[in-house]
């Protein structure tokens, strides 16, 4: 494994600060279908998308507090995160905000190759490879997605 630092997922130590102060957290289930699709690669991932360019299937849907706090805990752990590069188009399905008085910092997972995608104010700022997390932000994120019958699947 390649050392890296939380700052190379959320770009900036005040990002990781904002996602553990935040006050309010909203929860949105993405809508993979209505992104550009490629045949041969899949989904077409672009860089420079902000984060309202990913269509949404449904959402904002508060996130309660003991849950947020749960997923803030385990998305800041560095030692779950690999840092050589992957070599699969993320699918993002699901998008948690975090939001507080200074910053409202975006979390997109995809769940087929474990990849999460960071934006703040909307732009993307890092990204992570959440490989050695043991399955505890899947089990974070059935509970806030509870009615989701994909996520529900998944293990």
């Amino acid at each position: 494994m390649t050392p890296g630092t939380l700052t190379d997922v959320f770009g900036s130590n005040e990002t990781v600060d904002s996602i553990l102060s935040a006050n309010d957290s909203q929860a949105f289930r993405l809508d993979p279908s209505e992104e550009p699709f490629d045949d041969l690669h899949g989904p077409i991932y672009r860089s420079e998308w902000e984060v309202d360019d990913y269509p949404m299937q449904s959402g904002p849907a508060r996130v309660e507090l003991a849950l947020q706090k749960q997923l803030n805990q385990v998305i800041v752990d560095l030692s779950i995160y690999e840092f050589e590069p992957v070599g699969c188009r993320p699918d993002f399905g699901y998008r948690v905000q975090f939001l507080n008085k200074t910053l409202s910092v975006d979390i997109l997972f995809c769940f087929n190759c474990k990849i999460l995608m960071v934006y703040v104010d909307g732009k993307s700022v890092g990204g992570g490879h959440f490989v050695y997390d043991d399955g505890r932000i899947l089990k974070v994120m059935k509970k806030i997605f509870a009615d989701d019958q994909l996520i529900q699947s998944l293990q």
